[in-house]
């Protein structure tokens, strides 16, 4: 992946098994996304059932991929409440692009859209959060209802606290 100017870039590769990823949602999201694409490159957002990760929706986000333009544009349709809680503030309906710290995600998700494959950050410095936190881990996969055509992102976080919280 090339990604230059992302301090994550280094955690990030393409996932292969539910078993690399070392936290039950996002376990359990990319065993479902393997499960439900089979033969096609990913499967669609509205074969996703939400029961699937429960206990685990908090902290799921999806971005609307608006790809009718020369540059993909990121709309955050849903944000789980405890990133929600964590941002301190609720960017649903927003570009991606109007979010502060998000830069390196578009690149991240650029890459996705270009490559129509997922991938799995693992202990991303977290420079722009609370300080309770040192990094956090993310799986993206692509969704879309035409197989050459990716509409929808849905991504799974997991934050790291620092010792002592």
């Amino acid at each position: 992946m090339e990604l230059t100017g992302d301090p994550g870039v280094k955690a990030i590769r393409e996932p292969v098994s539910p078993d690399e990823i070392p936290w039950e949602g996002g376990r359990l999201l990319f065993h479902w996304w393997l499960e439900t694409r089979g033969a096609r490159p990913f499967p669609s957002r509205a074969e996703f059932d939400p029961a699937i990760l429960r206990g685990h929706l908090a902290t799921v986000v999806l971005h609307d991929v608006e790809s009718d333009q020369e540059r993909p544009d990121f709309r955050i349709r849903l944000m789980g409440t405890e990133l929600v809680a964590f941002t301190g503030f609720d960017p649903t309906g927003r570009r991606l692009d109007e979010v502060p710290n998000t830069t390196p995600i578009r690149a991240r998700y650029e890459w996705l859209v270009k490559t129509g494959r997922p991938y799995l950050g693992l202990d991303i410095p977290l420079g722009w959060a609370s300080k309770e936190y040192i990094s956090y881990s993310t799986l993206a996969l692509p969704l879309g209802d035409d197989p050459g055509r990716i509409d929808m992102i849905m991504a799974h976080l997991h934050f790291e606290r620092m010792p002592g919280y």
